[in-house]
């Protein structure tokens, strides 16, 4: 088992797509994982409030988050 480190506040959601882990957090970040090394391979950055929902379309490389900012956003 390896830790994932990088989140600021509580990981709120997990989720695997292909060779990736992605999670939000209370942090208000969306972090990208490779699985095999644990690196983050991007920050995703915006919403001004938690982020408690995340959809990922891996075929369109498209991540939907939602926020308790009220908001959601496309990346």
């Amino acid at each position: 088992m390896k830790a994932l480190k990088g989140h600021k506040d509580a990981v709120l959601t997990v989720q695997l797509v292909r060779n990736s882990i992605v999670s939000s957090s209370r942090d208000m970040t969306v972090r990208i994982w490779d699985v095999k090394t644990g690196h983050c391979l991007r920050v995703l950055q915006g919403h001004e409030g938690p982020i408690e929902a995340v959809v990922v379309d891996g075929l369109q490389r498209k991540a939907y988050t939602g926020s308790w900012d009220t908001s959601i956003k496309v990346s």
